[in-house]
């Protein structure tokens, strides 16, 4: 795994909880991306909008820049753009509302829309794993 012990990844991967991390730090920064990564990866960018409802999509953003995932970021800012701006943390019930609202039928068309690029994908999984170098023993050591 590119000089990263399978441990420290495990680890990683297995955390879920944005909140455990302040506001800004890289870890949670890593946490919001990774999350990002899997659902956006296994349902689609428009199934990541719907199952993040208790993250701003302001703060998905800068957390991709944050962790050197630009590429992924950019995707994701055109996406938004074409939605109408940032969706902000909600309910479970008005974030579905809203993008009922803002992903119209024809944005089914636009190629790519709704997955994560094989691009976006490779810059934010080497992203990912050069945070989990850099907190290597931190990873190691989580419970």
């Amino acid at each position: 795994m590119d000089n990263l012990a399978d441990e420290p990844w495990n680890k990683f991967v297995m955390q879920i909880e944005p909140e455990v991390y302040d506001a800004g730090s890289s870890k949670r920064a890593a946490v919001i991306a990774n999350l990002y990564l899997g659902l956006a990866n296994n349902g689609g960018i428009n199934s990541f909008l719907t199952c993040s409802y208790d993250l701003d999509t302001s703060e998905v953003l800068k957390s991709l820049k944050l962790i050197g995932a630009s590429k992924a970021a950019d995707q994701l800012a055109v996406v938004l753009e074409l939605l109408g701006g940032d969706f902000p943390v909600s309910s479970q019930q008005a974030r579905w509302d809203l993008l009922d609202e803002r992903w119209k039928d024809d944005m089914d068309e636009i190629d790519g829309i709704d997955t994560l690029s094989r691009e976006a994908d490779d810059d934010l999984t080497s992203a990912l794993r050069r945070h989990v170098m850099q907190y290597e023993e931190f990873y190691r050591t989580l419970k």
